[in-house]
């Protein structure tokens, strides 16, 4: 009976100490999200393919950076061009908004998934493709990153 006490008053502070390591993708990802990333979208709109690529900085838990999204073939149609992109760690994500030099603004929210995938949504919320929204999924363009 002792032991089992014993062993009931330690577990909490096994769980403690679980809770605490890895809890946040800053601690997680250890600057990892730097750097160029290109990648897929599907727009949940327009039910087509697209293309998303940019550049993201890290500095502790603010990103920035910059990102383009091509609807439809790439070329076809920039929906956000070469935007401005700002956002925080979060948890185990991440979180921004895209402000494109047109007047176009979007949300973002994503979460890197091992070493060389984020996924995430996106939403246009403001210019010419207003009302999109969907899904993403990009890689490092370089693995040497």
């Amino acid at each position: 009976m002792r032991k089992l006490l014993a062993v009931l008053a330690i577990l909490p502070l096994f769980a403690i100490a679980a809770c605490e390591e890895g809890t946040d993708l800053y601690d997680k990802i250890d600057k990892r999200i730097n750097g160029k990333w290109s990648g897929e979208i599907y727009s949940k709109v327009l039910h087509i393919k697209g293309k998303m690529t940019g550049r993201i900085w890290q500095k502790e838990k603010d990103l920035s950076g910059r990102i383009t999204i091509d609807i439809g073939e790439p070329g076809y149609f920039s929906c956000v061009d070469n935007a401005k992109f700002i956002g925080k760690i979060s948890g185990l994500g991440f979180y921004g908004a895209l402000y494109g030099d047109n007047g176009t603004e979007a949300t973002m929210r994503g979460h890197l998934v091992g070493d060389d995938q984020i996924q995430g949504n996106y939403r246009v919320t403001k210019g010419q493709c207003a009302g999109d929204n969907g899904v993403f999924a990009v890689q490092p363009k370089n693995m040497k990153r």
